[in-house]
């Protein structure tokens, strides 16, 4: 059945065994972890972390508001606000923010962001002086 994709209707997170509710928005209330199986928004935030704390590498996605600077995964559960940054022209030809933010356990951690028209930015973790 080509095109036709089945949903269930009730579906529980793999790690912490809660009900998926699908969101009011576009998102399908669950991620995939590296076994693809559907986990929950917290759950994912919990295994993002864990990748931060053991590769000391991560994408994440840059935010710019009227509410300030942040990154965030890609459910936005979790979120860490930039503490300094700075801009300055790419060579091709687009912006670049360079910026700073503090994880989970205090560690500081440098990124980058190029551009006007995405929101993926790679950051890893720096000696903290």
């Amino acid at each position: 059945m080509s095109g036709i994709y089945y949903v269930e209707a009730h579906m529980n997170c793999h790690e912490c065994k809660k009900e998926i509710v699908k969101s009011n928005g576009i998102g399908t209330g669950y991620g995939l972890n590296d076994k693809k199986q559907r986990i929950c928004y917290a759950c994912c935030a919990v295994e993002d972390k864990k990748w931060m704390d053991e590769k000391g590498l991560t994408s994440l996605y840059f935010i710019e508001n009227g509410n300030g600077m942040k990154v965030t995964n890609w459910p936005a559960s979790l979120e860490y606000p930039i503490i300094e940054h700075s801009k300055s022209r790419h060579n091709w030809g687009l912006t670049r923010t360079d910026f700073w933010f503090n994880d989970h356990k205090g560690n500081r951690w440098w990124g980058y962001h190029i551009g006007e028209w995405t929101q993926l930015a790679r950051c890893q973790r720096v000696k903290n002086i």
